[in-house]
Formats: C-alpha cells, structure tokens, sequence
C-alpha cells in the first residue's frame, strides 16, 4: 500500500521528504543559535534564520515556539508562518 502511493504521488513524497530535512536542519540551526546565545559565542546571523525559516517552515516554528529562541522578534514569527501556509497549498496543489 505505501509502495502505491508512493509511485502514484512521487513528486508530493519528494517534496513531503525535501520539506521535511529542510525543517529538521533548520530546528537544529535555531537549537545551535540558542545554545550559543546562552554560552554569549558567536552566533548564527538572523539572515540565515530567516533564510532557512522560508524553506524549512515547519522547523522554524518548532524553534521559535518550543525552543523559545527569537519569540520576541515579530517578523520570525510572521515569515514562518506565512511560509507554512504557502509549503502546506504547494503540497496540498501537488498532491
């Protein structure tokens, strides 16, 4: 059965399972930004959050509501979510 599905909707899984890696690398990315804001090192730049926040959405939001890392910053809350919405009709007009 998983089989069929999946060679009836390859693009879908494809883009399901790309969504899926892009969000886990960018919940790490705010868990490593997190750290290091706590240890005061060098940290990631909020660019490349932001960046990876628009591919990996799902990710985004993990970090920002879970983790609690860049909460107060309105805009991160804003472009993950607005991205999350455009990921999930994307996959939604895919499958």
């Amino acid at each position: 059965m998983i089989v069929e599905f999946f060679l009836l909707h390859k693009i879908f899984c494809i883009l399901l399972l790309f969504w899926l890696f892009c969000s886990l690398v960018v919940g790490i990315l705010y868990a490593i930004d997190k750290t290091k804001s706590i240890k005061e090192s060098r940290r990631i730049s909020e660019k490349t959050l932001l960046l990876w926040s628009v591919v990996g959405s799902l990710g985004a939001i993990v970090g920002i509501y879970l983790l609690r890392h860049k909460s107060l910053h309105l805009y991160f809350s804003i472009i993950a979510l607005e991205s999350l919405l455009l990921q999930g009709i994307l996959l939604y007009s895919v499958y």
